[in-house]
């Protein structure tokens, strides 16, 4: 049986609303790791979600 690859990387997601409970389609968030300073820049759905896409094993600070 052949070996299954492992990823070193994961992923943020989550859902950014307004202070009543909306959500914010469109909405910049902005995901920096914090031992690099790297940013990546990613916007909200229509249902105010995000989705980083591979991200290395660090702490982040995410901002929007």
């Amino acid at each position: 049986m052949p070996a299954l690859a492992q990823v070193d990387t994961g992923i943020i997601a989550g859902t950014v609303k307004d202070s009543s409970g909306g959500v914010l389609a469109g909405a910049a968030v902005v995901i920096r790791n914090n031992d690099t300073g790297l940013e990546r820049k990613v916007n909200t759905n229509q249902a105010g979600e995000y989705v980083s896409g591979p991200l290395p094993p660090a702490p982040y600070t995410v901002t929007g």
